[in-house]
C-alpha cells in the first residue's frame, strides 16, 4: 500500500493490526488455554 501511495491507509492498518495484537496477547499471552488430552469421563 506505501508502495502504491496509499500511505494513511497503510498506518491505519498498522495501528488496527497493533490494537489487535495486543488484545490477543492480554486475554492469551498470559494464561495458556487449557486443552485436555483426554475427554471427560474417559481417564482411568
Amino acid at each position: 500500500m506505501r508502495r502504491a501511495g496509499l500511505i494513511e491507509c497503510a498506518e491505519l492498518l498498522d495501528e488496527a493490526f497493533v490494537t489487535c495484537l495486543k488484545a490477543y496477547v492480554e486475554r492469551w499471552g498470559r494464561v495458556r488455554p487449557h486443552v485436555d488430552d483426554e475427554p471427560q469421563g474417559q481417564a482411568e
